[in-house]
């Protein structure tokens, strides 16, 4: 009994992290999107946009972070901003950095384990359909898993990317590989642009 209990308790741990993560996403999508459609970008205007995108989700902010919404000043503010800001270097990098000054944030992604972020540009060599779609530049492959500034214009030209001229950023991140029984080195799309 005293290990099911053991292993409840480390599954109901998991779970609700992952449920952390999921509205931490959400709340760094929307104020992603906040942001790029601001005329005047500025820290102030940012803080703006998490506060008006972290307030559906006050109550699990609360219980997950302690955070208390009604309180941001001091240190409540900056914990919950750069909780949403780990999360939007992987939905808007180039914006926020823009707006951040993109050093520090990109050296605090790297360390909370978001990885390494870079950009190149060259002709596309191959375009692979499979679970997700793989595009294969300068001798690499990059891996398309989710949403990005970009992702729409990749929509709707992946099938004709061979060739073609691109600016992809990219993330490095360790996934789990079963046929290898390790851990492997991808290269994650964060952004695509046909220059």
């Amino acid at each position: 009994m005293k290990n099911v209990m053991i292993i409840l308790a480390i599954t109901l741990g998991v779970s609700g992290s992952l449920v952390a993560q999921e509205y931490m996403k959400k709340i760094a999508e929307s104020t992603c999107a906040c942001i790029i459609d601001l005329e005047d970008k500025n820290e102030t205007a940012l803080g703006i946009c998490i506060i008006e995108a972290a307030a559906p989700y006050e109550a699990e902010i609360q219980a997950d972070m302690g955070i208390d919404m009604n309180k941001l000043d001091g240190d409540s503010g900056t914990k919950l901003g750069e909780a949403v800001g780990l999360q939007m270097v992987t939905v808007c990098p180039n914006e926020l950095m823009a707006l951040v000054g993109g050093d520090e944030m990109v050296e605090e992604a790297e360390e909370a384990g978001y990885g390494t972020y870079s950009s190149i540009s060259g002709t596309v060599a191959s375009v692979n359909k499979g679970q997700f779609y793989t595009i294969t530049l300068g001798g690499k492959e990059f891996i398309w898993l989710d949403d990005f500034e970009g992702s729409l214009l990749l929509m709707v030209s992946v099938e004709d990317l061979k060739g073609a001229e691109v600016e992809i950023s990219y993330r490095e991140a360790d996934f789990y590989d079963p046929s290898i029984e390790d851990f492997r080195t991808y290269n994650v799309i964060t952004g695509f642009d046909v220059p």
